[in-house]
């Protein structure tokens, strides 16, 4: 269900190929759900016409919110009126997003959930509980020097993806935040084990639709809830620490590193707004 959610999502932060991408996006999100479960016959019909009413909205209603909060955080980075305040509510509203999607397909998703037989959940989970072992596995090993030259890594490639090329000052700006943020991967990899509990723990009740609902609820638009205040903070903390980042990165723009950057978004932009005018 969740991987359902993301694969619209991912919409937000697409590139060029942000067309291709949606005209195959029921494909993809079929291909994830089969990953988690293999539905019978009925729930196959079910998931089909929920998905098809699903992506007909995506496409009218969600694509023109997404246009504008693309073009307000355009606006704010060409302008250089971006403060580490508004993109910690950047997060926020991008947040949002993914709230309605849930709010919308759950009416839709919970007569399926409560079909699902003992073997469904049971292959749902151990997909959930292999998840999150590779995760433990593939992050628990690193020291903390590991993972902050990872983390450079990542920030720095996803801004030559964005501007074509990364300058020296600009690695030295991605290291430095690196340094500077907490590390919450303990806590993550904590929160993600009590996320996948309580999924259990709704699954093994779905014949209670009514508490099927409550947590999923829950676990899909509050997951904070599930996160200890200290973790919670830290995220705060780290998505303004991310914010002064942004800041920092934006005055140190070439005016050909600003010139690629408005192309791809204004491409982005251009492409979402095609999309949810076409029939």
């Amino acid at each position: 269900m969740r991987k359902l959610i993301i694969g619209c999502c991912f919409l937000m932060l697409a590139g060029c190929s942000t067309k291709w991408s949606y005209y195959f996006l029921d494909w993809a999100i079929e291909w994830e759900m089969a990953e988690y479960v293999e539905l019978n016959s009925q729930q196959e019909q079910q998931f089909e016409e929920m998905l098809t009413e699903f992506l007909i909205w995506h496409k009218q209603h969600e694509l023109p919110l997404y246009v504008e909060h693309l073009r307000r955080f355009s606006t704010e980075i060409n302008q250089q009126t971006l403060s580490a305040e508004m993109w910690s509510q950047h997060v926020v509203d991008a947040k949002a997003h993914w709230y309605r999607l849930f709010q919308y397909g759950l009416p839709k998703l919970l007569p399926m959930a409560v079909s699902y037989s003992d073997p469904q959940v049971s292959q749902i989970m151990m997909k959930l509980n292999q998840d999150q072992q590779e995760l433990v596995e593939e992050y628990e090993p690193k020291s903390e020097q590991e993972l902050i030259e990872d983390a450079n890594d990542n920030i720095q490639q996803q801004l030559e993806d964005w501007t074509g090329s990364v300058s020296d000052e600009q690695i030295a700006i991605i290291a430095n935040y690196n340094r500077v943020k907490v590390s919450t991967l303990a806590m993550w990899l904590n929160y993600r084990q009590e996320w996948v509990r309580q999924m259990q723990f709704a699954l093994e009740e779905r014949d209670n639709k009514a508490l099927l609902e409550q947590r999923l609820t829950l676990l899909m638009t509050e997951p904070e809830r599930l996160r200890p205040a200290e973790y919670q903070q830290q995220l705060v903390n780290n998505s303004l620490l991310f914010g002064e980042m942004l800041i920092q990165l934006r005055r140190s723009f070439s005016a050909k590193q600003l010139q690629y950057f408005n192309q791809k978004l204004n491409e982005l932009i251009t492409d979402l707004d095609e999309l949810s005018q076409q029939d």
